[in-house]
């Protein structure tokens, strides 16, 4: 059964797919309308003796092109992960506008291969380059407002993951902090575990800091609360202990997180992420082999050679 955070992250993602579906075509519209019609439209409308008429060009035979079009911008996006699910992060908005400059810019590429390949395609360099320039404007706006939506239903407490620590050490407290500072993050914070009372709160903490209960309680407070992530911060922390509360969150499909400068996991598949300058360290999740992990496999594989195909002539052109 699919939680409702899950479900929220996931209509957002085709939120942001059907938004780029509907602006590609309008981007290309507009590219070629800054080409060919505004000298027109100066003439003409405003008769104004500047620009330049061309009574040649049409719109039709890039409309006629534009399902491609839009195909080529659309496995180039997800290829560079514009339509992955937000993980969180400190400066999501900086990501989101990295991750589109990329995705315009191999589309672009994609878009000059592909007009090599094929020579009936509508091909004029200021187009393609409006294009690529009013693309990283239009949909880098679209995506800020689909985000600033997405924050604020974060703030509510939707699309979140549920989120406990252990710990109430300094470190422990920082990751608390951070949640409450930054909900960029998708972390809604839970509660805390711990087998004592911190003799020090950080100031901004001290209405916030939610003691469920001890240390060893973990198991029926994960269940009851529905938890996603774990974050352990405990200096002193048994293997023992650690090794069963990896096992019981790998069964119960949570996210376990431990602060690296302690002693890692009793497993290899490990890796390190990064909470906000706070290295914490998890074991690498291992995909389920399901249809939905094959068709996402095959996907990736035909994105990417589609690519491939696509962008190679342009290389062989630039190596001449």
């Amino acid at each position: 059964m699919i939680s409702r955070d899950v479900m929220v992250g996931k209509i957002f993602v085709f939120t942001r797919i059907i938004t780029d579906i509907l602006l590609i075509p309008f981007i290309v519209i507009i590219a070629y309308g800054l080409k060919f019609k505004v000298g027109w439209v100066l003439q003409r409308v405003f008769s104004l003796p500047v620009g330049k008429i061309y009574e040649h060009a049409q719109v039709e035979p890039y409309l006629d092109w534009i399902r491609i079009v839009i195909f080529l911008w659309m496995v180039s996006f997800y290829v560079v992960g514009l339509y992955r699910a937000r993980t969180g992060g400190i400066m999501p908005e900086v990501d989101e506008e990295v991750k589109v400059i990329k995705g315009v810019t191999v589309a672009t590429v994609g878009i000059m291969a592909f007009s090599v390949i094929y020579p009936d395609f509508p091909t004029s360099r200021y187009v393609i380059f409006y294009s690529w320039l009013i693309g990283i404007i239009v949909l880098s706006i679209s995506r800020a407002i689909i985000h600033k939506i997405e924050i604020f239903l974060m703030c509510k407490g939707v699309g979140s993951n549920p989120a406990l620590v252990i710990g109430v050490n300094s470190d422990a407290q920082d990751v608390v902090e951070k949640m409450h500072l930054f909900p960029a993050l998708g972390l809604k914070y839970i509660g805390t575990l711990a087998d004592q009372t911190p003799e020090y709160c950080h100031y901004t903490l001290r209405e916030k800091l939610n003691i469920l209960g001890k240390v060893a309680e973990y198991k029926s407070l994960i269940k009851e609360y529905n938890i996603k992530k774990v974050f352990v911060a405990l200096p002193d922390v048994s293997e023992t202990y650690l090794k069963e509360l990896l096992e019981f969150c790998k069964y119960s499909g949570v996210e376990l997180l431990k602060l690296s400068s302690f002693q890692p996991f009793m497993s290899s598949l490990v890796q390190v992420q990064s909470f906000d300058g706070m290295p914490f360290i998890t074991e690498k999740s291992l995909e389920r082999v399901g249809l939905d992990f094959i068709f996402k496999r095959i996907f990736d594989f035909m994105a990417a050679l589609i690519l491939i195909v696509l962008i190679s002539p342009l290389f062989v052109l630039i190596s001449f």
